[in-house]
């Protein structure tokens, strides 16, 4: 197979795979299929079964996976054994026999992380990435995106003053509702973006996910010790309607998010994660790596929070533990 560092989704874009939570992803390759049922990892990789000789059984894992993003080898496969290379994209579509299917993979792992897309220019380099020292969004471009009109967000229960409190917006550019994502200063890292009439949320190429909405949670409730964690922006900002303020980790959690949760004065974590099977798997993976009390609300099979009305919300809410 040979090595290929980005993975064409339509002739016109391309996964970033930096945009990928990798680590999310293996998890749910491992509880979902009979493959990689021993597995390590090293500070760069996986290491696990390879899926590609030996039915996957071989008794001394040969094949690793890296997931260290500072890595230009990120979201990259290699099996020392039988010589297999590609990208997490290709892994998924052939434990599942999808190779010809060029949308499948993009789906499976959008159901625990997000998928941003580059412009397609030709070969996309993967190159090691910095820590942003400085936002790279002003005030004024956020103030941009306010002054459009759009009901988007509205008719997905998210009230006006949570809306404003958060600064969202809208881009006609792309037909997309933004939402700035701040530091813990409260300077604008980046903008996250979701598309009104598909679900795709959009990130910068080669940013690390914080943990969206710590910064204003820190500034109205700066003596709180308990908050609850969900997948999404609009989930997050739903509770917040409902005065029950939250964080979202844009997906199910990675290491970089669990490990600053973990440095936080905080006490409890409430998971409140989406009620399908990366949200089973995320949340027993948080309950085990967070360090600080944590409970769940008991989310109905296939439902999330923007699911819900209020009062199955807090009825939902009430049953934690």
């Amino acid at each position: 197979m040979a090595k290929i560092e980005s993975y064409s989704s339509t002739p016109q874009t391309r996964v970033d795979l930096h945009s990928i939570d990798v680590d999310a992803v293996f998890e749910l390759l491992q509880s979902s299929t009979s493959f990689f049922r021993m597995s390590s990892r090293t500070t760069d990789d996986i290491v696990t079964q390879c899926p590609f000789h030996g039915s996957g059984n071989e008794r001394h894992p040969s094949f690793g996976i890296c997931n260290n993003r500072f890595s230009d080898k990120y979201g990259l496969f290699h099996c020392f054994a039988c010589g297999a290379k590609g990208n997490i994209l290709q892994l998924v579509n052939h434990v599942y026999n999808k190779q010809d299917d060029s949308e499948y993979a993009v789906s499976f792992i959008q159901s625990v992380s997000d998928v941003a897309y580059t412009d397609f220019r030709g070969r996309v380099e993967l190159k090691p990435r910095t820590p942003m020292k400085k936002p790279e969004v002003t005030e004024v471009e956020l103030l941009s995106y306010q002054d459009q009109k759009s009901d988007y967000l509205q008719n997905r229960h998210i009230k006006p003053i949570i809306q404003r409190v958060f600064n969202c917006g809208y881009d006609p550019v792309d037909e997309s509702v933004t939402f700035p994502v701040r530091t813990v200063d409260g300077a604008v890292y980046f903008v996250v973006r979701r598309k009104i009439n598909f679900k795709w949320y959009s990130y910068p190429p080669g940013v690390d996910k914080p943990v969206y909405g710590m910064y204003e949670f820190n500034t109205i409730f700066p003596k709180a010790h308990t908050v609850v964690l969900v997948e999404s922006v609009i989930n997050a900002l739903t509770l917040w309607g409902y005065q029950i303020p939250a964080v979202a980790l844009l997906g199910t959690g990675s290491q970089t998010q669990i490990d600053y949760l973990n440095s936080t004065h905080l006490r409890r974590y409430i998971l409140c994660l989406d009620g399908d099977a990366a949200g089973a798997n995320g949340t027993a993976k948080l309950k085990k790596k967070l360090r600080a009390n944590t409970l769940s609300v008991p989310m109905p099979p296939g439902y999330d929070v923007n699911d819900l009305d209020e009062e199955t919300m807090r009825i939902l809410y009430a049953l934690k533990g």
